[in-house]
């Protein structure tokens, strides 16, 4: 319910246009004002400035946030809806693509290891 708060107050413009900057670094956004207010996964390494933190953990969090959402509400459909037997039983599938990278990307910035987007040379500019 919380993604869908902020993704409906964004896309729908039922708050003002948040402030977002744009660095040496990255992004930045104003870790008090809306909808960003609502994240309290910031810490220190996450900050530019004392008014500007990366942007990154935070999209981080709305986006795998809306795939796991997405992942449960299958789960759910899985109880409730008989799936034809497993083709191989026993045997899991795993997919790889060229997203997977991006996906850990992510991952790490969710989890505070990739505060900072990436530099052209491809070397992470840390906090």
């Amino acid at each position: 319910m919380a993604l869908r708060s902020v993704r409906d107050r964004v896309v729908h413009g039922l708050n003002p246009l948040p402030f977002v900057g744009s660095t040496e670094k990255g992004f930045v956004v104003r870790p008090n004002e809306s909808p960003f207010d609502e994240f309290a996964e910031w810490t220190e390494a996450h900050k530019y400035n004392e008014a500007a933190v990366s942007l990154l953990p935070w999209l981080s969090h709305v986006i795998l946030g809306t795939v796991n959402a997405c992942s449960e509400l299958m789960a759910v459909f899985a109880t409730e809806i008989e799936l034809p037997p497993e083709l191989t039983p026993g045997y899991r599938l795993f997919i790889r693509s060229e997203n997977s990278t991006t996906a850990q990307y992510l991952l790490d910035a969710l989890h505070g290891t990739a505060i900072w987007w990436v530099a052209e040379n491809g070397d992470e500019t840390a906090g």
